[in-house]
């Protein structure tokens, strides 16, 4: 399989000891498996607000158990669990739901050797796209999928799926790992979870793109407060018409316009991201709405009007204030 760029990526800590690694994949088919929820409409603040409590609470709170004593001395890589196959499926796809985007089936091939790539990454204590054979628990299989997958080392278990989509530290300012994770054609993944090490492997089957030109994080729409990617925000166009080379985001939040900084748009993903500082939590039933525009967009060269949507933070667990509705023009 070839590899057009390969970026090793340490993310600052999520929890301690979280590193995140990254790379450029060409694309290759697998065969699919089970699926988990579909659409979430984000204009339904108690749909996001049941999709938040019923889906990702639950599956994000699945742990991983330790390797059987002796299995990584052995280079025995198991199996992940049912629970976990499932739960880090249900995540994937709750976050493609909110992005408006299909949902993923995991293949069990996919699976098979993310399971080896993982077992080398957690043998390893370190994580890295293009492992040799002298790394601990080499095999062609988990070698291949490392060059395949998101791949996470220091979670506990399928909260690693938050920790792709965050895209946090110095390391990961194309936002690749959340790039992977919302790529509209894609319609197979596959995982593997050995102890704290996870590869998630996202080169999975694709079909003709369908979907929006658009998708955004946070979306536009209600969005649960406790999943604001701690200041990190994109856009992603992919019609390959648009160019967001030269764009610039604009945030007006509850108190003002805020200070946001531009970080340089990767060639290879294309996204615009944004950091708009450290906000302050959602609590009670009020959202905190955040107007974004986007200026600069580009289709085939010719300037395109400013693109806006809205997000509005919403506290999960307050319920609804009836008096503030969305702002007109949320959706783009």
């Amino acid at each position: 399989m070839a590899i057009p760029r390969a970026i090793s990526v340490r993310a600052r800590p999520l929890p301690p000891g979280l590193l995140l690694v990254l790379t450029v994949l060409l694309l290759i088919g697998a065969a699919p498996a089970q699926a988990g929820v579909t659409t979430i409409d984000t204009g339904d603040r108690a749909a996001v607000e049941a999709a938040y409590r019923d889906v990702y609470l639950p599956a994000a709170a699945v742990r991983a158990p330790a390797p059987p004593d002796g299995a990584v001395d052995r280079c025995e890589a198991g199996s992940t669990p049912a629970a976990i196959q499932g739960a880090t499926r249900d995540l994937v796809n709750y976050f493609r739901a909110m992005s408006a985007v299909a949902p993923v089936r995991f293949d069990a091939r996919h699976d098979a050797k993310a399971q080896q790539a993982a077992l080398i990454g957690y043998a390893d204590s370190t994580l890295s796209h293009a492992p040799t054979p002298l790394s601990p628990c080499w095999s062609p299989a988990g070698a291949e999928a490392a060059a395949s997958s998101n791949l996470g080392l220091g979670h506990a278990g399928t909260d690693v799926v938050r920790a792709y989509m965050d895209d946090a530290g110095p390391g990961n300012v194309a936002a690749g790992h959340r790039w992977w994770l919302q790529r509209p054609s894609t319609r197979t993944m596959g995982n593997g979870t050995v102890g704290t090490a996870n590869a998630l492997w996202v080169a999975g089957d694709t079909a003709a793109p369908a979907g929006p030109r658009f998708t955004s994080w946070p979306t536009s729409g209600y969005f649960p407060g406790p999943l604001e990617p701690r200041g990190r925000w994109s856009l992603t166009a992919w019609d390959p018409d648009l160019d967001l080379r030269g764009a610039t985001a604009a945030v007006r939040g509850p108190a003002g316009d805020l200070v946001v900084e531009q970080l340089p748009v990767d060639p290879t993903f294309g996204s615009l991201v944004f950091e708009v500082g450290t906000l302050p939590p959602v609590r009670g039933p009020v959202a905190d709405v955040y107007q974004v525009t986007i200026t600069g967009l580009l289709e085939r060269g010719d300037p395109l009007p400013p693109y806006r949507y809205a997000v509005a933070l919403v506290d999960p667990g307050a319920g609804a204030s009836p008096e503030l509705p969305l702002p007109p023009g949320w959706r783009p």
